[in-house]
């Protein structure tokens, strides 16, 4: 078994700030699904300028947070798929959105957006290796309210899924199964509703994995823990490497 954890941060870490402080939301009558929808349909048609349009035509105040280290990658100019290789962790990023959730005033909603790109041709399988997408927390603060929200772009390259053990430590966690590898990336969300549980403000983490095997030999996720930290996932065979997008932040303000 080839244990992996985002606590090993070899290589270059690529992270995205959580900060839900001055956080909320005025009057909204649509669903947390359909703003889910319309900001991650807008993520993928212009990035988070798009969303930070969206935010402002439903009236939501809002926080956001996005870091990343771009790099110069060789990119076809194709918009086709591919069947072997990985994506690098300089050209990919994660984006993180949070306000009060309009259903119930103890909660927030978190969604993580994680843009992977960079496809490198040359070794690996990321499509016999999964990748994971979290939110992740300490339990004496949060819990886990309503129903998430998975989403992937393109549509047909694979499949976002929740996880389907429990989450040692508190958190949520979907498995993602790439089936494609696009030239130009994808993109995933992952959104929930968190209930503050304290009264006080806690730490919430956003993470993304991204993995992939020697050969192509199907590689799962065989647990994951969370908690008040980063998240950290074992698989069940060898990987050739695994590279994490995760960031941490208070939400004092908010509380």
């Amino acid at each position: 078994m080839d244990r992996r954890s985002v606590l090993k941060m070899s290589g270059i870490a690529i992270t995205g700030t959580l900060f839900t402080s001055n956080v909320s939301a005025k009057g909204t009558n649509s669903s947390l699904e359909e703003i889910d929808q319309e900001v991650f349909e807008a993520y993928n048609d212009g990035g988070n300028d798009a969303v930070a349009e969206v935010m402002s035509d439903r009236d939501l105040e809002y926080n956001h947070s996005s870091k990343s280290r771009t790099l110069e990658t060789d990119k076809s100019d194709s918009s086709g798929v591919q069947i072997q290789g990985h994506y690098t962790e300089g050209s990919s990023d994660i984006s993180i959105y949070a306000f009060d959730d309009p259903e119930a005033g103890d909660r927030i909603r978190v969604q993580v957006i994680a843009n992977i790109d960079g496809l490198d041709k040359g070794a690996g399988y990321a499509n016999w290796a999964q990748d994971v997408i979290s939110v992740t927390y300490d339990t004496s603060h949060w819990t886990n309210v309503g129903e998430s929200s998975l989403r992937i772009n393109p549509g047909d390259i694979g499949s976002v899924d929740l996880f389907p053990g429990s989450i040692d430590g508190g958190g949520l966690a979907a498995v993602v199964d790439l089936d494609l590898l696009p030239e130009d990336g994808f993109n995933v969300l992952l959104a929930q509703s968190l209930s503050n549980d304290s009264g006080t403000p806690a730490t919430v983490y956003g993470s993304y994995i991204h993995s992939w095997a020697y050969n192509p030999t199907q590689v799962k996720v065989e647990s994951i823990s969370g908690g008040a930290g980063p998240v950290g996932v074992s698989f069940n065979g060898p990987l050739e490497y695994d590279w994490p997008l995760t960031e941490d932040e208070s939400t004092d303000g908010l509380i």
